[in-house]
């Protein structure tokens, strides 16, 4: 099952890619208006966020990129690889901390816990 998450990286990386794949250079400035970068660039920031949270990696990385002198279009080039990178760890599974591991393995006991004593009429 995808993700809305997922749903959202891919949607965003494939619009920039489409938009890429009909541009002579490869950061699309020559098919992908200033105000387009900008809507691009807020997007996928957004989602960035949302799915990884403000603490993560992947949104200090996508911020840190403003302070680049790189322009617009090499700013929105640099976010789009920061989401692919955090699509394909969310596909893989690879976003769970140990502590959401162990959060996870604790209520599940809890969870056999109460059956069991369900089970046994208490």
């Amino acid at each position: 099952m995808t993700s809305s998450f997922e749903k959202q990286l891919e949607d965003m990386i494939s619009e920039y890619e489409n938009a890429r794949s009909s541009s002579k250079y490869d950061d699309a400035s020559d098919v992908i208006s200033n105000v387009q970068v900008r809507d691009l660039q807020t997007r996928c920031l957004a989602v960035i966020e949302r799915a990884s949270g403000r603490q993560s990696v992947y949104f200090e990385r996508a911020t840190a990129l403003n302070q680049t002198t790189d322009h617009a279009w090499g700013h929105l080039a640099a976010q789009v690889g920061i989401a692919k990178s955090l699509l394909s760890d969310i596909k893989n599974g690879y976003l769970k901390s140990i502590e959401e591991i162990i959060h996870g393995d604790v209520f599940g006991d809890f969870l056999e816990m109460a059956d069991h004593l369900a089970g046994s009429g208490y």
